[in-house]
């Protein structure tokens, strides 16, 4: 009877511990459910952040592209304003040609005129040269950069 006992005890732990090839297959196949809509979350957030890093590149392309079309625009503004100072240059020069010419050639109220007016044209020539100088010798202002904002812990 012992033996029986101890028999029917052994049978019983070996039954206990068995899985039936059902309960096996039906927890194989909500693994596989769960791993497949795990997949295709994490499928869909790939997705997403692809778009993400596409949208930054074409912003970046963009920016380069304006920066490009910015300096190449500030490049032959230089170029034309450069132009016009070696015009004013040569306007100054003639100026005091032509002052030189109305001192020894002309007298009278006439030439005192056209002195007068040629000092004020020279005297304005000079200040948009000074103020050309000025502009391109000025520092350029900083650049202001974002700062992360800080979180500070709240108070209770």
């Amino acid at each position: 009877m012992a033996r029986h006992l101890i028999l029917l005890t052994a049978l019983t732990l070996v039954f206990a511990g068995c899985v039936s090839r059902g309960a096996y297959e039906e927890n194989i196949g909500n693994i596989s459910e769960r791993l497949k809509a795990e997949k295709s979350a994490r499928s869909t957030d790939v997705k997403i952040l692809e778009q993400r890093l596409a949208d930054r590149g074409k912003t970046l392309s963009d920016l380069t592209g304006r920066y490009i079309k910015l300096k190449a625009e500030k490049d032959s503004a230089q170029s034309k304003l450069d132009g016009l100072k070696a015009d004013l240059d040569a306007l100054i020069k003639d100026m005091a040609e032509l002052k030189l010419v109305i001192f020894t050639n002309m007298r009278g109220s006439e030439a005192n005129e056209m002195m007068i007016k040629l000092n004020r044209m020279q005297k304005r020539v000079d200040r948009l040269l000074t103020k050309e100088t000025e502009m391109n010798t000025a520092p350029a202002p900083p650049s202001e950069t974002p700062v992360a904002p800080t979180s500070t812990p709240a108070s209770n």
